[in-house]
């Protein structure tokens, strides 16, 4: 039986009431920042057909190595070739070992490396101890490309010493 991802999306919502009690007159602004991307089954803009959700826990000393193309399998037991990233997050939970986790750096290893998502091979993204880096949309290129054999690996390494858990997503094409 054929897997279908019957709808997905993400949205991030900053909120505010912000308030000045020291005016004369009390003064207050609020509002919001938001964005929100929705997708339906499928190819190409506005559309995704394959996510993947899974909980890891990183040593300093052993990076782990996510093989988008071939090497992720979803709930099913199926295997995961993603051909284009629409969204991806990586979090890192600050309950994780009593709020001592070490931070970790998204980026690509020596080869393979899914690049497409970073400015350069040799850039990283740190994600602190209760923090989470989110990354999405579907602008005019549909998505950052996943290259199989040549651009297809995300790594993801603790900066210290210790483990850190991880909540990783991605959602996209394949």
């Amino acid at each position: 039986m054929a897997v279908s991802l019957d709808s997905a999306g993400f949205s991030v919502l900053l909120n505010w009431v912000y308030s000045d009690g020291r005016a004369v007159a009390p003064t207050s602004n609020s509002g919001n920042f938001s964005f929100a991307q929705q997708y339906t089954n499928g190819t190409g803009l506005g559309k995704a057909n394959r996510v993947f959700v899974q909980r890891y826990t990183v040593a300093f000393g052993t990076p782990l190595d996510l093989d988008l193309a071939g090497g992720l399998t979803d709930w099913y037991g199926n295997t995961i070739t993603f051909t284009k990233i629409k969204c991806f997050g990586v979090g890192v939970p600050y309950a994780t070992v009593g709020g001592t986790a070490p931070a970790v750096l998204l980026g690509c290893p020596a080869s393979n490396g899914f690049v497409a998502w970073l400015g350069d091979k040799s850039d990283l993204v740190r994600v602190p101890n209760g923090f989470a880096h989110i990354l999405g949309g579907d602008g005019a290129s549909g998505g950052f490309a996943v290259t199989a054999g040549t651009g297809d690996i995300m790594e993801i390494t603790a900066e210290t010493s210790g483990s850190a858990v991880i909540n990783v997503a991605f959602l996209g094409e394949g």
